[in-house]
Formats: C-alpha cells, sequence, structure tokens
C-alpha cells in the first residue's frame, strides 16, 4: 500500500503524532489558517469556545489517529478502518477547539460514520462531506460553503454566507437558516428542503420525495418564480394551485427562484 494521501498532501509531510484507546488532549498552535479532516468513523466537533487550541478525541486505536500541522494547516485523518466500522458503538470522538483569534481560510470536513457539528466560527470557505450521521451547522460565518450529505439530515441556524452555497443531500431533511448574499442551490434525494433568513441571490431547490419550504424576509417583487411541481401543493405568496407548474415574472425583478418538486408541497413565502 502506498502512501496515504490527505486532500492532496503526504501525512509523511507532517508532524505526525499516534492516538491511543484512552482520553487524549494536545494543544495546537493558535495561529491556524486552515483544517483538513479526513475521519472513517467518530462524531466530529469543530468550535470556537475562546479557550485555548487543543485537540482531543477518544476511543481511537492506538496508530491509526493521525494529525499535523504544516504551513498552518491542520491535517486529521483516521485509518482505523475495519476496526473503526466494528466499534462504532463505543463513543468515539474527536473534538478541535479553537481560540477567539482564530483567522481561518478554509475549512474541509469529510467523515464516514458519525455526527458533524460546526459551531461559532468564520472561515473563507467551508467543505462538508458527510456518510452516515447528522450535520449540524450553528453560527457560521463563511465566503463559500459546499456540503455533500448521504444518510442523515443537515440542519443549520445563524449562517452568514456572502459567496455561494451548495448543498446537496442524499436521504434526509436539508434544513439552511441565516443570511445568504449569494446564489444557493439545495437538493435532497429523500428528505424535506427549508431555506429562511434573508437571501440576495438566486435560488435552485430540488426535492425528490419530500416538501420545499422556502420561507424569507424582504420584497416577493424582488424576484420572479418558475416552480415545476409533481405531486403536491403549490403556494407562492399566498397564491395556491395543484397539480400545476407555477411561472411568474416581476418587472424589475434582479433575482430567480426556481423550484423543483416531486412527492410533496412547494411553499415560498416572502414577506
Amino acid at each position: 500500500i502506498g502512501p496515504v494521501t490527505l486532500y492532496g498532501r503526504n501525512p509523511e509531510d507532517y508532524n505526525v503524532f499516534n492516538g491511543a484507546l484512552e482520553n487524549q488532549k494536545v494543544p495546537l498552535e493558535a495561529n491556524l489558517t486552515g483544517l483538513h479532516l479526513k475521519v472513517g468513523a467518530a462524531d466530529t466537533t469543530i468550535i470556537l469556545d475562546g479557550g485555548e487550541a487543543y485537540l482531543e478525541w477518544r476511543n481511537f486505536p492506538e496508530g491509526k489517529l493521525k494529525y499535523g500541522i504544516k504551513d498552518g494547516i491542520l491535517a486529521v485523518e483516521e485509518l482505523s478502518g475495519e476496526w473503526a466500522l466494528s466499534n462504532t458503538a463505543k463513543n468515539r470522538f474527536l473534538v478541535i477547539h479553537l481560540p477567539a483569534s482564530t483567522d481561518l481560510k478554509e475549512v474541509k470536513v469529510e467523515v464516514g460514520v458519525g455526527d458533524v457539528t460546526l459551531q461559532d466560527f468564520s472561515m473563507e470557505e467551508l467543505t462538508v462531506k458527510g456518510g452516515v450521521g447528522e450535520t449540524n451547522l450553528q453560527n457560521l460565518a463563511m465566503g463559500s460553503l459546499w456540503i455533500e450529505g448521504g444518510v442523515g439530515s443537515l440542519h443549520s441556524e445563524g449562517l452568514n454566507c456572502s459567496g455561494s452555497v451548495h448543498a446537496d443531500g442524499g436521504v434526509g431533511d436539508l434544513e439552511l437558516s441565516g443570511d445568504f448574499r449569494g446564489d444557493v442551490e439545495l437538493s435532497a434525494g429523500t428528505g424535506d428542503v427549508s431555506l429562511d433568513g434573508t437571501l440576495e441571490g438566486n435560488l435552485q431547490a430540488e426535492s425528490g420525495i419530500g416538501d420545499v419550504d422556502i420561507r424569507l424576509l424582504g420584497d416577493p417583487k424582488v424576484f420572479w418564480y418558475d416552480v415545476q411541481g409533481g405531486a403536491g401543493e403549490i403556494s407562492v405568496n399566498g397564491e395556491i394551485s395543484f397539480g400545476k407548474d407555477y411561472q411568474t415574472s416581476n418587472d424589475g425583478a434582479s433575482h430567480k427562484i426556481s423550484v423543483t418538486g416531486g412527492v410533496g408541497d412547494v411553499t415560498i413565502d416572502i414577506h
């Protein structure tokens, strides 16, 4: 087996340490500029709690959790493989604690099995790839956001996105809440899709099986609408139709809301 790469980097380029089965806590340098995480099976949390920077984990087999810092980027990779999949009930977790002075450029998180929680920090780019588990995003500020989900819901609140948002869910609800100043793309195979807050760009939303619920603050005349319904009711700012597509244009509208529904209702409410 050749060297394992982590987001295009060789772990041998890092100062590598080994984890153990018992609880571990190690300090990190405070001036981190990026986080790259690739975890097979563990609940994974990144939180800015204002104290010292440190990495905390529990219940990883010795030698199977590797991490290091290079050029300000903390890279973490779990290599437990079959052991992780056969011991998922052992309450394994990984937590990165960030200080108040943190100024991140890029955050990439990939988790195979386990919940992902990101809370109370900002960055320029955020990429999250989930497998089986819930994803929770709370009070985050970012430029761009890219999410790929597998099996499990995405819940968010207090997001502040100045750039584009792409969220693609598989099985589970997809819920985004906050202020969005760029284009937003939302897609779910099986599950409800919802967006609430403010939007200053275009929206494209799609659901195979599940409701689509768009509730925004603002002037409804800023948008023009293209809603293709499947089996369900369509409601756009109080106008209701059933079994028919809904299309309208507003003179002077600067943005478009496009929704494709499958099996489920579509509701758009802007006020």
